[in-house]
């Protein structure tokens, strides 16, 4: 998650003025950006969270001593025209069926607007495929190279790929056995950050990469799992791909 000083702390100045971080009404100093519970909406269907179940756009206030400041729950502003969705008062947002770009702001009170937030409302995900060949990896330390997948769905007859689902990876095994070498793990690019998840872009594809630091291993099997906006598991989910090292 992005920090929320610096964001708010702009926020504030594009309101009050730059200079000494000032305490607004209810004791608020900064807020955070607009918080979704999900990074895309399903055409025709409301905002979910991870476990399919309906949930609220939020923003949080925060006073001097970064404490959470209880304020009347924002209000939400959807700026992109046409206006293709509804906010009700306690933040859920109902699409419009629709396969668009949503821009919406937050604001609490009448001082404080955040920064315009984006989200994509999709079709709903049905499938799971892997689109990249099967890497071999050479004895370790080794990259591979992306483990790529496209998540589609169907919308209005025409089958499309899906944006703002979140794929998850994880190493089932190495040799056969479970993976008990932390160094051994997936990362979300060749310089070696640990991000275990993705989610698809705009062409709907996610993909990660193997670390290996077994040394002596011979095969690397990589879980690919990823579930619909109402919690259910995608067709094809669980993948299990093999990787051989040579």
């Amino acid at each position: 998650m992005m920090p929320r000083r610096p964001i708010a702390w702009a926020l504030v100045c594009l309101v009050m003025g730059c200079g000494e971080v000032p305490t607004l009404p209810l004791g608020i100093a900064y807020v955070s950006p607009v918080l979704s519970p999900a990074p895309a909406v399903v055409a025709g269907d409301t905002l979910r969270d991870s476990t399919g179940r309906a949930a609220p756009l939020q923003v949080l206030a925060y006073d001097r001593d970064n404490q959470l400041v209880s304020v009347t729950p924002a209000t939400f502003v959807i700026t992109s025209f046409p206006v293709r969705a509804t906010i009700t008062p306690a933040g859920y947002l109902i699409a419009a069926d629709t396969i668009t770009s949503l821009q919406l702001v937050g604001r609490i009170g009448d001082r404080l607007q955040t920064t315009p937030f984006s989200l994509p409302v999709v079709a709903q995900p049905d499938s799971l495929l892997l689109t990249s060949s099967n890497d071999t990896l050479t004895a370790a330390p080794a990259f591979s190279t992306p483990i790529t997948v496209t998540v589609r769905g169907s919308y209005r007859g025409a089958r499309i790929t899906v944006p703002g689902v979140i794929v998850r990876y994880r190493i089932a095994s190495v040799d056969g056995r479970a993976n008990t070498d932390t160094l051994t793990r997936i990362v979300d690019d060749a310089s070696g950050n640990a991000y275990a998840r993705d989610t698809t872009n705009s062409s709907g594809t996610a993909a990660r990469r193997v670390l290996l630091s077994t040394a002596g291993a011979r095969a690397v099997v990589v879980e690919i799992s990823a579930s619909n906006f109402r919690g259910v598991p995608l067709g094809n989910s669980p993948l299990a791909v093999t990787i051989p090292v040579r």
